[in-house]
């Protein structure tokens, strides 16, 4: 019969003391300030607070704020390849292309083949000019619901801050 090998009293201590000494040192990182100054946590959250005022407002309209978005890109641009629509919303082709599914659907957005067979482009209808027209009482509503009491210069200095970080 082989003896039963046993873990030695130091080794299990000096893994004990290993994990005690992460423990202390796990306590003592300082992560407090995080949500403070994470430009993440900050912009997600402020994000949120904005969406929700947006959402309820294009809500009895039936249109959401990204199709808004697009509805108000493809007007700027139309005719409006894929390509250009995705740079404009800071989006990539396929995202575009997934969201436009929406738009198409309900007849807001015509969407043709372009020169090159891979090519997508995009314009309003009739429907489309319609709902946009009907949504823009309800943006600017949002926008001003979304800042609240911010003065116009602090919004001024808060939008070009958030143009340079998105180019």
């Amino acid at each position: 019969m082989e003896p039963i090998m046993r873990k030695s009293f130091t080794t299990t201590r000096r893994k004990e003391q290993t994990r005690t000494q992460f423990r202390r040192r796990r306590r003592t990182v300082d992560v407090a300030y995080i949500p403070r100054v994470c430009p993440a946590y900050n912009l997600a959250k402020a994000y949120k607070t904005v969406i929700r005022n947006f959402e309820e407002e294009f809500r009895p309209i039936g249109v959401s704020p990204t199709q808004f978005g697009i509805l108000v890109h493809v007007a700027i641009s139309e005719p409006v390849t894929a390509a250009l629509l995705a740079e404009q919303l800071g989006s990539d082709p396929s995202t575009v292309s997934r969201n436009m599914e929406s738009v198409i659907t309900r007849g807001f957005v015509n969407s043709r083949t372009g020169k090159d067979r891979r090519e997508r482009v995009y314009s309003l209808t009739e429907d489309g000019r319609t709902v946009l027209e009907s949504a823009v009482p309800a943006w600017k509503s949002a926008s001003r619901r979304a800042l609240g009491g911010m003065r116009k210069s602090a919004w001024d200095v808060v939008l070009r801050d958030l143009r340079t970080l998105s180019n």
